[in-house]
């Protein structure tokens, strides 16, 4: 009885995973994502092309995010 409790516990553990669409292959860009910027803390939420919420475009452009919208991604 354990044993069927313990699968079905690590079956919805699995389940929950994150399974969003991946970010296109150009929307990150590597380069960018590995320099050192500098961000504002201003709150300005915006939704990358990679389906992430950031701060304002300041964390967008750190995190080497290509194009981004105003305001946060809908879930």
């Amino acid at each position: 009885m354990k044993y069927c409790f313990t699968l079905a516990l690590l079956g919805c553990l699995l389940a929950s995973c994150d399974t969003s669409t991946p970010a296109p292959d150009d929307c990150i860009d590597p380069k960018l994502a590995r320099r050192t910027t500098i961000v504002t803390d201003e709150l300005n939420p915006v939704c990358g092309c990679d389906g992430k919420t950031y701060d304002n475009p300041s964390y967008a452009k750190r995190a080497g995010v290509r194009s981004y919208v105003v305001g946060p991604c809908q879930q």
